[in-house]
């Protein structure tokens, strides 16, 4: 106990220990609200739509949280993504297929392919977006004006 008490008498590791809370914190909420959107939107818009919104807008989030925590982008969003991940759909595919049901079986893969398809367009989306259009991180921009 004493030596875990001594390792937090280095800034270092308090940092690193406060990050890693505020980045679980934040991908815990992100992945709440991307639920919550895909939810309300799945109604209207129908699944493949709504996934799609939903973790660009989880994505997108993540991106600007992570400039502000200085961490990467990926330790927000995949996380926060996995709620959104269709578990359900690939248990139905591999369950008709088991059943011998190849022809629904066929049916729910392309349906779980193209929502899956949906989810990844819009994490690279997000991320493209993120790159070219977000200012640099906080650390590059202080180390330009002292100069």
């Amino acid at each position: 106990m004493s030596l875990l008490l001594e390792m937090f008498t280095y800034p270092f590791i308090v940092r690193a220990f406060v990050v890693g809370v505020l980045v679980s914190l934040c991908a815990a909420l992100l992945g709440m609200l991307g639920q919550m959107m895909y939810s309300a939107l799945k109604g209207p818009l129908g699944d493949n739509m709504s996934v799609f919104l939903a973790t660009f807008a989880v994505c997108i989030l993540a991106e600007l949280l992570t400039r502000r925590l200085r961490a990467p982008a990926t330790v927000i969003s995949f996380p926060a993504v996995i709620p959104l991940v269709p578990g359900v759909m690939l248990y139905r595919t591999m369950l008709r297929f088991s059943e011998g049901d190849y022809e629904a079986g066929t049916s729910a893969l392309i349906a779980t392919i193209i929502y899956a398809g949906c989810m990844a367009f819009a994490i690279t989306l997000a991320a493209m977006l993120a790159k070219n259009f977000f200012p640099a991180r906080l650390r590059e921009k202080r180390t330009e004006n002292d100069k």
